[in-house]
């Protein structure tokens, strides 16, 4: 099952195929982590050059560079674990940055946007939580709506926005910027777990920048 959002951010045009059923995101779901680690400083609670070490119990397989660190030898910024969630995709970085900023954060920020079916429920490589079915989901509709509101600044204000786009401009080896000229400005975070692959993108074209979201799900969507 595919599900397709697609909106033309100058003509407001769609193209929508599933674009209401519920899919899990993969490693897409790291865009609304993104977000709340630059909303929260703004409120004083840390940061971002906050520095963090790196420890054996934050490690987790799966995508990313820091498993391979040592125990407690170095320490990284939360601006430097949040690049390493988007560009590699660091699951360790991940949990880190969720345990920074707590998964009902999340999740607040996402239902103050009027995103209530992007959920964050779980931990990178969590088999306990994905056995009990608390998966991270999203409807390709609002993981559209989400990069639309990133494109135009609204997503708590400009600068917040603006810092979430310019990592996630950084060029990645996934799906929509495959094809597409280098020249093509793409603010994008792809997701993959056994049987889904995802993509969310904002697609710079000049003078037709579109917002996309396409999710896919092996075995059906959740409804």
């Amino acid at each position: 099952v595919m599900g397709v959002a697609i909106k033309d951010l100058t003509t407001g045009e769609e193209i929508l195929i599933n674009d209401q059923l519920t899919f899990p995101t993969g490693s897409s779901i790291k865009i609304p982590i993104l977000v709340e680690l630059h909303k929260q400083p703004a409120g004083g609670k840390y940061k971002l050059t906050d520095q963090r070490w790196i420890e054996r119990q934050d490690k987790v397989g799966g995508s990313g560079v820091i498993v391979n660190f040592g125990d407690h030898t170095s320490q990284l910024s939360l601006d430097d674990l949040a690049t390493l969630m988007i560009v590699l995709s660091d699951n360790t970085a991940t949990n880190m940055l969720i345990d920074q900023v707590g998964m009902a954060n999340v999740n607040r920020t996402m239902d103050e946007l009027g995103l209530k079916q992007i959920r964050l429920r779980r931990k990178m490589i969590d088999q306990a939580a994905s056995a009990r079915g608390d998966e991270n989901t999203a409807t390709p509709r609002e993981a559209m709506a989400l990069m639309e509101k990133l494109y135009r600044g609204q997503v708590v204000n400009r600068q917040l926005s603006d810092a979430a786009l310019e990592i996630l401009k950084i060029r990645k080896n996934s799906p929509i910027p495959r094809l597409l000229p280098d020249s093509v400005d793409i603010a994008n975070k792809p997701g993959g777990i056994e049987g889904v692959a995802c993509d969310w993108a904002v697609v710079y074209v000049p003078n037709r920048p579109y917002a996309i979201a396409v999710m896919t799900n092996y075995n059906g969507p959740d409804s």
